[in-house]
């Protein structure tokens, strides 16, 4: 019977590679696993919770002021138009209202647009109706562009209120400032001032992307720092 072939035994080269890879797993294994190493990334991940934590901290605080700043700005505008707003009564139940508001062109800011909204109160609840004339609203066709707010809460409370909304395709912020001229406790009218909200949208991303590569690079830094620090403290060990 013929003998079955036997299969070639490795060669030297080959259980050398073989020996040079274990090696090279155990070196690596033992970096990884090593005290410094292991101070090293402790040090590092602390640090990047830090920058993590002051980074959106510190977003939260910049968004903040930012609107606070223009709510302000809105309500500057706001206030002066309903102060030099007149209102008449007519004794039509059906449109009780005469308005001679002011050219808001005068009376709002730079970067800002207006509109105003009559109120009559009927028995389902409130008419609005905006007064497009352009020698006052400085919004176009204001009755389609602002029909997405919602006046509920404006008119449950009585105070002004601030809505994020879309005009003209871009994001807007826009306030709502009601008054009752007769303090009949009865809304009379709404003004309407707004303004866009994408300088602040670029201003926090501007931010954004500063802290993501400060954050970057405070990692690689921390991770050098880290490594040359447990180097030295560990030095008295290994000797």
């Amino acid at each position: 019977m013929a003998r079955a072939a036997r299969s070639p035994r490795p060669s030297g080269a080959t259980a050398h590679h073989r020996d040079g890879f274990r090696d090279r797993l155990a070196t690596e294994a033992s970096f990884l696993g090593s005290l410094r190493f292991r101070l090293t990334a402790w040090f590092t991940l602390m640090l990047v919770i830090i920058l993590v934590v002051f980074g959106v901290m510190l977003r939260t605080v910049l968004l903040r002021s930012l609107e606070s700043d223009v709510n302000q700005r809105l309500l500057v505008s706001a206030t002066r138009i309903e102060a030099q707003t007149q209102v008449y009564l007519t004794g039509d139940p059906k449109n009780p209202y005469s308005f001679a508001p002011p050219s808001f062109q005068d009376l709002v800011l730079s970067g800002t647009w207006a509109a105003m909204i009559i109120v009559t109160k009927s028995d389902q609840g409130y008419s609005l109706s905006f007064i497009d004339d352009p020698n006052y609203a400085t919004l176009p066709d204001p009755k389609n562009s602002l029909k997405s707010l919602s006046y509920d809460t404006v008119f449950a409370t009585g105070k002004p209120e601030v809505q994020t909304t879309s005009v003209d395709g871009k994001p807007a912020r826009v306030l709502l400032y009601p008054f009752d001229k007769f303090g009949t406790g009865v809304t009379t009218g709404i003004v309407v001032v707004g303004q866009s909200d994408e300088s602040l949208h670029k201003t926090i991303d501007l931010l954004t992307q500063i802290l993501l590569l400060a954050g970057g690079v405070g990692m690689v830094a921390a991770a050098g720092i880290g490594w040359l620090v447990a180097g030295q403290a560990l030095g008295p060990i290994g000797r």
